[in-house]
């Protein structure tokens, strides 16, 4: 398993244009997310440099969001990962009613791991966005187009994971269990226009 918080931007974009790399659509929309992090820890750096008064929420944020962005680079190799354990499930013998039975158990395992891991990315997403939220307002106005960069990735992986979870989902056996899924998606996708909306909002009030 690669570990991307050590791989140079060069090399990680060679892994992914690989015809047989690891690393596919999921992942790169969660590598997309994690730049769009960087961009709002720019910002914050260059409003420490004035802002003296809010130093503690802005570096309490800024921990929180490196924190985050480190969790996406791990998704992004997990997500990744998943199809492949669907891929040994399918391999599985099914020579007897045991083992047939066995199978299937796994595939619906497998294909519920490779919807966890986008649902994972989105509550991750809108807890950065809630993060980014608490100090937009009080970030520098020159540094607005950055934030308003990151919220536009932000919005790509999002959307991304949303569709890719449903994509997955649809492979399960369980009625209910895609009924979840959908709800879920449609929650998530509201929760972020909201937050959207409001850090667009705190910008425009912003120093």
């Amino acid at each position: 398993m690669i570990e991307l918080q050590n791989v140079l931007l060069k090399d990680i974009l060679a892994k992914v244009s690989e015809p047989n790399a690891q690393l596919g659509g999921g992942s790169a929309i969660l590598i997309g997310a994690s730049l769009g992090i960087s961009l709002v820890v720019k910002a914050i750096e260059a409003t420490l440099k004035k802002n003296i008064e809010d130093r503690e929420i802005l570096l309490s944020s800024k921990t929180e969001l490196l924190e985050a962005q480190r969790e996406f680079l791990r998704l992004a190799v997990e997500d990744g990962s998943s199809y492949d354990k669907v891929l040994a499930a399918r391999r599985m013998p099914k020579d007897t009613e045991k083992e047939i039975e066995e199978r299937e158990k796994n595939i619906e395992r497998a294909w519920r791991n490779s919807v966890d891991i986008p649902f994972q990315a989105v509550e991750l997403c809108v807890n950065v966005i809630k993060c980014t939220s608490c100090v937009s307002s009080i970030l520098r106005r020159d540094f607005r187009y950055d934030v308003v960069s990151a919220l536009r990735l932000f919005e790509v992986s999002i959307l991304g994971c949303l569709d890719n979870a449903l994509d997955n989902s649809k492979h399960s056996c369980d009625d209910s269990y895609r009924k979840v899924c959908g709800t879920k998606s449609k929650f998530c996708n509201d929760k972020f226009q909201q937050l959207r909306r409001e850090i667009l909002d705190s910008l425009e009030r912003g120093v």
